[in-house]
């Protein structure tokens, strides 16, 4: 009795298993419906204030980390296609805007009274903080994709080819080259610099980390973090 009871649930458990085959290869899908989810009871209700353009989208499909920065009582905001706009924080007035031609792909950093950008025609800007007058422009061996640091009255911005670069903050007059290098195959991403101090800490694509002098330019260290 007990080998028959044990026969037919074998059984049982085949022809099920045939009919979910079956279903797989006729492609019905056999997956099982999920549980219902549970409602979620909104306790916060958001109320926009103002909301503001900020220029034309670029035509270009390149990602790109532009990031808006509050400073006081402003937002500062830049896209691909190259405008920058200083908006009051509070009211939503455009208070300046400007147009870079290159386009922009780095930044904006803003910090003592400056604003820096990296452009797409592989050069640096700095603009002026309250109307956002350009300053200066220079450029650079490389993409500077990773966003600048304004620090002891220097700009600081590493290119794509793994160069490290320090810039006069006033004049742009470039006070240093560190000269770090690239692999020949590289993702299109680029880390920002982080100060400590005196040193600014430089991750690079070949998996090394360099601490670099900000008054010299000079490698005071080096650590290989990961390999290429």
């Amino acid at each position: 009795m007990l080998l028959r009871k044990m026969m037919l649930v074998g059984v049982c458990v085949l022809l099920q298993a045939c009919t979910q085959i079956d279903d797989y290869m006729l492609g019905k899908d056999n997956t099982p419906s999920p549980s219902p989810l549970t409602a979620i009871n909104t306790k916060l209700h958001l109320k926009e204030n103002w909301s503001v353009s900020i220029s034309k989208p670029s035509k270009s499909n390149t990602y790109l980390k532009l990031k808006p920065v509050i400073r006081g009582n402003t937002i500062y905001t830049a896209n691909a296609s190259g405008a920058i706009q200083a908006v009051n924080k509070e009211s939503g007035a455009v208070l300046w805007s400007k147009h870079i031609k290159q386009g922009i792909v780095s930044g904006p950093t803003v910090a003592e009274g400056y604003i820096a950008l990296g452009t797409s025609a592989s050069s640096l800007v700095l603009l002026n903080q309250v109307d956002g007058n350009e300053i200066w422009q220079h450029k650079v061996s490389g993409d500077a994709l990773s966003k600048p640091v304004i620090v002891s009255q220097k700009v600081i911005a590493k290119t794509l080819d793994g160069n490290l670069y320090g810039f006069d903050l006033k004049t742009g007059h470039k006070l240093w080259i560190s000269e770090h290098g690239a692999p020949s195959l590289i993702l299109k991403a680029s880390s920002s610099p982080v100060i400590l101090g005196h040193l600014a800490l430089v991750g690079f694509s070949d998996g090394k980390l360099d601490a670099v002098d900000l008054q010299s330019g000079r490698v005071v260290w080096q650590r290989s973090i990961a390999f290429a």
